[in-house]
């Protein structure tokens, strides 16, 4: 497949907005990568073992198909996620589009994702970042056979989920591990972002959780984290996500059997959940 990216300079990317009187639109998070070296750092981080396993390869929001064209050399099946018409009906008039086997989603990713349910798939996504999170926790809910995936986030983000103890890397702990991988400029953009943004790359553990689990390490996770600084006890006694008659339907005892595990685990309540190690709510987990 031959193919010359052409919007690599900010000229193309606006001669291309101003034909179809269309401008990127901060709704959706779009900022198109203009550093060819960026994109080659991108493609080098895949997994290689991860992808060799892989049947296909998923990239949500393929803007305009900066990455979309170096994914298709790996002659893998390719699934793209876009929201915006413009860019769908640019994907639909690419060559190397039709010469693939590439099934293109149209409409918000959280709707779609789904359908990768039963694909073994490596996924890639410059993600908008008012929704980051919900993103990727749905891709790793939906997708129990994913790979391996690189997302380009916004850097705060990526160092609260690689780096730090909050809700949000203890929940997605359960399904693997992210590695932050490199500092992106917003200077790497057009238009540019207001902060700088991070490559971070989702390596799959081997033991997986069953659904029932993930959905109690959920309920935990959104008890004991419920208002600042209160300790782990005061939370579970308080927070409403244990309650069944609104937000708890399927385990009427999860409250108790929460509290039976942090017992048998020698886990105090007077401690605040920020004290607490990623491998003890994996310990209280595998009593639920």
């Amino acid at each position: 497949m031959s193919y010359e990216y052409p919007y690599y300079s900010i000229s193309k990317i606006r001669s291309f907005m101003d034909e179809r009187n269309a401008n990127p639109l901060k709704k959706w998070g779009q900022n198109f990568i203009t550093d060819p070296n960026t994109l080659d750092f991108i493609i080098h981080s895949m997994d290689k073992e991860a992808l060799s396993q892989s049947d296909s390869i998923a990239e949500i929001g393929i803007g305009l198909g900066a990455l979309t064209h170096k994914l298709a050399l790996h002659q893998k099946k390719l699934f793209l996620f876009e929201i915006d018409p413009v860019y769908i009906e640019n994907m639909k008039s690419m060559e190397y589009f039709h010469s693939t086997n590439s099934v293109l989603f149209e409409g918000d990713v959280l709707e779609n994702i789904n359908k990768l349910e039963n694909e073994k798939v490596y996924l890639m996504g410059n993600l908008p970042y008012y929704i980051t999170s919900e993103i990727i926790t749905s891709c790793l809910k939906s997708i129990p056979n994913l790979t391996g995936a690189i997302f380009m986030v916004q850097k705060e983000f990526a160092d609260r989920i690689c780096n730090e103890i909050s809700s949000l890397s203890i929940f997605v702990s359960a399904f693997g591990k992210f590695s932050y991988l490199k500092k992106i400029s917003p200077s790497c953009f057009y238009p540019k972002p207001e902060a700088s943004s991070a490559l971070i790359r989702f390596t799959p553990n081997q033991k997986r959780y069953s659904k029932t689990q993930i959905e109690k390490f959920e309920l935990l996770l959104r008890t004991i984290f419920w208002g600042k600084r209160k300790t782990i006890g005061k939370s579970i006694s308080e927070a409403p996500f244990l309650d069944s008659n609104e937000f708890n339907t399927n385990y009427p005892h999860l409250r108790q059997e929460i509290l039976n595990s942090l017992s048998e685990n020698q886990i105090e309540l007077r401690l605040r959940p920020e004290e607490l190690k990623i491998e003890d709510y994996h310990r209280v987990l595998e009593l639920l």
